[in-house]
């Protein structure tokens, strides 16, 4: 049966018609358009087409058409980071999946209403996190938020799971009362107080590692150390020539200890920095004078061997490091109120050096 056809077409429109007038023709013209398209399409398209606009909807059942109907795995959106707290209003049913059961107990997730743990050494060992083979924590928040409290029983559970924990720089004194409550010792270094180190100390040689192999990593060490204190006092980074002379220096003080069957102090460092002399023997044929870039660098060190740090880290190690100690912390606390920053951070790289000197290849630790 053929389909019935319609069309609509003006009649007449009077020449000096209002504009209500002519709205109104050319919407009624409109509508019998629009009902003549009706009258050809089939029943079912025609219930459609009369359902009121706002009712209409805006794609068919199969979707948008064309490049923008997400189908196909086409779609490219740039990547969006937000917090919980806001990704919340989203997605209000969001919950993280945790680390799983194993190691230290934290506390209570309060999206997941679940135990959170939280051992970075099980995390490495089993592989659950792809690509996690450096193990670390920041603890970050606003004054008053328990930081120090987290730490410290992050500390006391982990003794609990067979680890020893280190404390390398404790500017405010309180991990002591931990540490001695907990069958360890703290060591207590300023100015007047007995206790030094020597941030030069060498561990002891590993017996699957060769003599040459181990001098090497050692005089890395030291290299790494002597830089790190000349940039801090000088707030500056070392100019080609200075790392010269520091490599120089610290092989003639490190020939000298040997000769005499002792370890190198920074007052050897310092002294060799100071005659440009022995540098420039040392140095060779090549060209250039160490005298003046030495000349800063002498400076530098001369801080911690005469200067405010003196007494602390410029003599032998008083104090002897016992691995089997369950916890150990430095106790930096009476630096701490003079005001100097470059101070605390001078005495904090040298007793981080020396507890990683003494600790070697001790493991596990935290």
């Amino acid at each position: 049966m053929p389909r019935p056809r319609a069309s609509a077409s003006h009649l007449f429109v009077p020449r000096k018609a209002s504009r209500a007038q002519q709205r109104a023709a050319r919407a009624g013209f409109a509508e019998a358009r629009r009902q003549a398209r009706l009258a050809g399409t089939s029943p079912k398209h025609r219930a459609e087409q009369t359902l009121d606009p706002e009712l209409r909807p805006t794609y068919p059942p199969s979707g948008r058409p064309g490049p923008s109907s997400a189908r196909g795995g086409k779609l490219s959106l740039p990547a969006h980071r937000m917090t919980t707290a806001t990704v919340s209003g989203a997605d209000p049913f969001l919950a993280e999946g945790g680390l799983g059961a194993e190691g230290i107990f934290i506390g209570r997730d309060v999206h997941a209403e679940a135990a959170f743990c939280y051992d970075p050494f099980s995390l490495y060992g089993n592989g659950r996190i792809e690509g996690f083979t450096n193990p670390n924590a920041v603890l970050a928040a606003i004054i008053g938020m328990g930081k120090s409290a987290l730490a410290k029983s992050i500390a006391t559970r982990a003794i609990a799971h067979g680890y020893r924990v280190y404390v390398p720089c404790d500017p405010k004194g309180e991990w002591t009362a931990v540490a001695q409550a907990l069958g360890g010792y703290s060591i207590a270094l300023g100015p007047g107080l007995p206790g030094r180190l020597n941030p030069l100390d060498a561990p002891a040689r590993p017996a699957s590692v060769s003599e040459s192999d181990w001098t090497t990593e050692v005089r890395k060490r030291r290299l790494l150390l002597l830089a790190g204190l000349a940039r801090t006092v000088l707030k500056r980074d070392l100019l080609p020539m200075e790392h010269t002379a520091l490599d120089l220096a610290l092989d003639l003080a490190v020939a000298e200890a040997d000769a005499g069957g002792t370890v190198p102090l920074l007052g050897d460092i310092a002294h060799a920095l100071g005659s440009p002399e022995r540098l420039d023997r040392a140095l060779g044929d090549h060209a250039g004078r160490m005298g003046a870039a030495a000349q800063d660098l002498a400076h530098a060190l001369r801080r911690l061997v005469h200067g405010d740090l003196s007494g602390m880290f410029d003599a032998p190690s008083t104090v002897a490091f016992d691995p089997t100690t369950p916890m150990l912390s430095i106790d930096l606390s009476r630096l701490g109120g003079s005001g100097d920053d470059t101070a605390l951070v001078l005495a904090m790289t040298c007793a981080s050096a020396w507890m990683e000197s003494a600790l070697g290849l001790v493991r596990p630790i935290m």
